[in-house]
């Protein structure tokens, strides 16, 4: 049997990507180890650190996503980039997320055991997954112009993804056609980072952070 190569992807979208709550910024050490216990004029000092600023301006982001989560806040610039990732885009992601990662769990069982009929269960339930998913994202709602071309690459990757099940679908009867497959899967994977460059570009223009990293 040909080897599967089954990308990792990072699922756009999705999911592991978050505008959460920042967490306060503490040092690698304290001040007592770095200084065996005595403290400098720094310390002595009323002028606030730098590490004391840093923790303010978090503290200042958090107490913002409240008001907002609140309605106390008024939806302009960052906090309308913050209600599309965080509740429009985010649960696609989780959805995403759930179905690479069973599909991936069974095409890895298939390359061990072969069982056919089990790999094409699970491929047929994660293109009916998909068919829903897109449909969650063709409602996404944007609230300014500029997050039009996120969703319209959003929309773009998960018909990537569709199509990446088909071929995978194909290639479980036909190990030829997995080169084709992972060619589509590579377009994917090409198509959930430059959404993710997108939407960190547009973060940057609104001093957000955003993360890419796993789903929870």
């Amino acid at each position: 049997m040909k080897r599967i190569l089954m990308i990792v992807f990072f699922a756009i979208m999705l999911s592991g990507c978050s505008l959460t709550k920042l967490g306060k910024v503490f040092p690698s050490s304290s001040p007592s180890e770095e200084t065996g216990g005595e403290e400098t004029a720094q310390e002595k000092s009323d002028e606030p650190s730098n590490l004391d600023k840093a923790n303010a301006l978090v503290e200042e982001a958090n107490k913002k996503l409240d008001e907002i989560e609140r309605g106390d806040e008024p939806v302009k610039g960052e906090g309308e980039l913050l209600l599309f990732i965080e509740q429009e885009v985010f649960p696609i992601g989780q959805r995403e997320a759930a179905v690479e990662e069973r599909l991936y769990e069974a095409l890895s069982a298939f390359e061990m055991d072969g069982d056919k009929e089990a790999a094409y269960e699970t491929v047929d339930w994660a293109m009916k997954e998909y068919e829903s998913i897109l449909e969650d994202a063709k409602n996404v709602r944007t609230y300014m112009d500029e997050q039009e071309p996120l969703k319209e690459e959003l929309i773009h990757g998960v018909m990537l993804f569709q199509e990446y099940l088909r071929m995978i679908r194909d290639a479980i009867d036909d190990p030829s056609e997995w080169t084709g497959a992972n060619i589509m899967g590579a377009e994917y994977d090409a198509s959930v980072k430059k959404y993710h460059s997108m939407v960190t570009e547009l973060s940057e223009k609104y001093g957000i952070n955003y993360q890419v990293g796993q789903p929870e």
